[in-house]
C-alpha cells in the first residue's frame, strides 16, 4: 500500500492528492472513518482524473474486509465499491460489476443491531429504497449556496459529494427514482467530473 501511495504521490502534484497520500502514509486503518474517508476521497479522484487502474488498485485494498454492520466505516467502503463495480460496467465487464453490486446489497440485508432480524432489515431497506430519489441525493442547494456566496471550493466540495451519492446508489441498480433518471444522473456526473478534473 505503501508504495501504491508512493506512485500516486509522484504521478500528481495537485495538493488534494498529495495530502490524502501523505494521512494514508501516515495511518489507513480500516476501522477508522477518517482513514477510510480519506482512501474514499483520493480513489474517487483517481476516477476522477481517469486513473482507473490505481482507483481499483485502492478499492481492493478493501476487499477482504470482513463486513461488521458499522455503517459510519461501511458506507465510504460501499461507496468505493460502488465506483468498482461502474469501472467494471465501463469496461464491459458486466457480470463483474454485477457481483460487487450484489455484495452492497447483501450487506445492507445482513441484520444489526438498529434491525435485528431478517424481516425487520427488509422492509427498512425496502422502505429506503421507495424514499431514495435523485433530488433527495445530489447536493444541488447546497451547490447553489456555495456559488452564490462565491465559494468554488466550498461549490467543488459538494460536487465531489453528489459523485459520490449518485455512484453508491445508482449502481447498484435497485431504486426506481434513480433508474428513471438515469440519464439525468449521468450528464450531471459527467458534468461534476468534468468541473472538477479543471480545478
Amino acid at each position: 500500500m505503501i508504495d501504491l501511495l508512493e506512485e500516486i504521490k509522484n504521478k500528481y502534484s495537485k495538493k488534494n492528492i498529495q495530502s490524502l497520500c501523505t494521512k494514508l502514509q501516515k495511518k489507513c486503518s480500516f476501522k477508522s472513518e477518517n482513514d477510510i474517508d480519506n482512501l474514499n476521497n483520493l480513489a474517487f479522484w483517481m476516477y476522477i482524473l481517469g486513473d482507473t487502474d490505481n482507483t481499483l488498485k485502492l478499492i481492493d485494498l478493501t476487499k477482504d474486509v470482513d463486513f461488521d454492520g458499522k455503517y459510519n466505516i461501511w458506507d465510504y467502503i460501499h461507496t468505493m465499491w460502488a465506483l468498482k463495480s461502474r469501472i467494471l460496467r465501463e469496461k464491459g465487464d458486466v457480470d463483474e460489476a454485477k457481483k460487487v453490486s450484489s455484495a452492497i446489497t447483501l450487506n445492507d440485508l445482513t441484520p444489526n443491531k438498529f434491525f435485528d432480524t431478517p424481516e425487520k432489515i427488509k422492509s427498512y431497506r425496502e422502505n429506503f429504497i421507495k424514499r431514495t430519489t435523485y433530488e433527495g441525493i445530489g447536493y444541488h442547494e447546497e451547490i447553489e449556496n456555495e456559488l452564490s456566496n462565491g465559494d468554488i471550493k466550498g461549490a467543488n466540495v459538494w460536487r465531489l459529494g453528489s459523485i459520490m451519492k449518485y455512484i453508491r446508489y445508482k449502481e447498484e441498480g435497485i431504486y426506481p427514482d434513480l433508474i428513471e433518471k438515469d440519464d439525468l444522473i449521468e450528464k450531471e456526473i459527467n458534468e461534476f467530473v468534468d468541473i472538477l478534473k479543471r480545478t
